[in-house]
């Protein structure tokens, strides 16, 4: 019998299956709020910057890892959800490329995933809050706030659509 792995097709084959079960791994129950995210590939844009973002399980499903990058920009983040044993929350930890260190908690109401905290950045610490809204027609509205007098005031709104493929 042939090895299936003495091609370059046998080990692409393999690549596409040792991948594709990161993205299938079923997540913690506690991080389900996150289900909607995962699995795809997400491309929006901020004015004219494009921005990518993925959401995929990792460590048996007891986290999950939120990657965004935007090229233009030389900007790379990296999150990671998990379940907070000493405050049962979902929790999240951020690193950023520019410094930045963000921690937070993410919650659910009326649609939407919410994300608060604070970003601790090299220069200042702010308080932040982020909704995402996952679409019916597939698409995803992120929107960013920033305390202000009181009341949340909006940032920006970008527009996520999965990417083909």
């Amino acid at each position: 019998m042939a090895n299936p792995f003495s091609s370059l097709a046998g080990w692409f084959v393999l690549v596409l299956i040792l991948t594709s079960q990161s993205h299938s791994q079923q997540v913690d129950e506690h991080l389900t709020a996150l289900e909607p995210l995962l699995g795809k590939e997400w491309v929006g844009r901020l004015d004219d910057i494009e921005l990518t973002k993925s959401w995929v399980p990792i460590l048996n499903g007891k986290g999950i890892r939120e990657t965004t990058i935007a090229p233009a920009l030389d900007y790379t983040d990296e999150t990671i959800f998990y379940w907070d044993l000493e405050t049962s929350t979902l929790a999240l930890f951020k690193l950023t490329s520019r410094g930045h260190v963000i921690r937070g908690t993410v919650t659910t109401e009326e649609g939407l995933i919410i994300y608060e905290g604070v970003s601790a950045r090299p220069d200042r610490t702010i308080t932040f809050k982020r909704t995402y809204e996952p679409r019916p027609g597939g698409t995803l509205i992120d929107r960013f706030y920033n305390p202000e007098g009181g009341k949340w005031d909006l940032g920006h709104t970008i527009e996520y659509d999965p990417k083909d493929g």
